[in-house]
């Protein structure tokens, strides 16, 4: 647990984690609010991360009921707001994937539009990545969103701050062969594996739509098995809450590795 508490601080100070927001709301990304959100554990052994942008009180354990449900249908697109869907999933086809924690490219996800959002006095339409098997759907990565008229697109990051992706750059970005060198398996296929084993392993708490699955950007050996890292996380009102990562092996044995909370350590599923 104390590992995971210096993983997560390492990620608020800059450094690579997988992390994104969970709101549509966002401080501007220039602005320095001079606020640090708390992290703890809460009593499932789950880390939270907490902000309080405004700082008008100390931040607390988030309660189920802040917990975010998620839609399972897509909102109506606007016909009269902008560029079209269809321009507007082109243009974040072509956005780099850095820090959004994809297993891939952007142009390898399905988008579910969620709504528009106000930003800097502009109207942006928003989404989520997700990946689809026999009709299931499970998101992925960072929530976005899209200037109505294509200037802009942006990720959510851990502290509900909008951060600018780079557009025009997803041919700099790595492929999933890449990224995972030697895998036999993909990571939506190993992520598939785990649902269809134990569900309750990567939505430990609420119902499956409710979660995004962030990754690694490379595989990690766990037992000796090369390995996809996979960390559910669930957002609430003010709030991101992160289980503990599963990891699912490459090699499509089919192992997975899960924490044991007595042992504090990993072990196979």
């Amino acid at each position: 647990m104390k590992l995971k508490r210096i993983l997560l601080t390492a990620l608020l100070a800059g450094c690579m984690c997988m992390l994104t927001a969970c709101s549509s709301g966002g401080a501007d990304e220039n602005v320095d609010t001079g606020l640090e959100p708390s992290i703890f554990e809460d009593s499932s052994g789950n880390v939270v991360i907490n902000y309080n942008l405004d700082g008008s009180e100390a931040p607390s354990a988030p309660d189920k009921k802040d917990v975010i449900h998620r839609p399972a249908q897509e909102a109506e697109f606007p016909s009269d707001l902008g560029i079209s869907r269809e321009e507007t999933e082109k243009i974040i086809d072509s956005c780099s994937s850095s820090r959004m924690y994809l297993p891939g490219k952007t142009a390898d996800f399905k988008k579910f539009y969620t709504g528009t959002v106000d930003y800097n006095n502009k109207k942006f339409y928003s989404f989520r990545f997700y990946a689809e098997k026999d009709k299931q759907k499970v998101f992925v990565g960072s929530d976005i969103i899209a200037a109505c008229d294509g200037s802009a697109v942006y990720r959510l990051d851990a502290s509900n701050t909008y951060k600018t992706v780079a557009m025009d750059e997803a041919g700099s970005d790595k492929t999933a062969e890449e990224m995972y060198k030697g895998a036999k398996i993909t990571a939506v296929d190993a992520l598939f594996s785990v649902l269809e084993k134990d569900k309750k392993k990567l939505a430990p708490e609420e119902e499956l739509i409710d979660y995004t699955y962030q990754f690694n950007d490379e595989l990690i050996t766990k037992k000796s098995v090369d390995c996809y890292g996979i960390t559910p996380m669930l957002c609430y009102k003010g709030s991101t809450g992160f289980s503990s990562a599963v990891y699912a092996a490459a090699d499509d044995s089919g192992r997975i590795f899960v924490l044991d909370n007595e042992k504090h350590e990993y072990v196979q599923m």
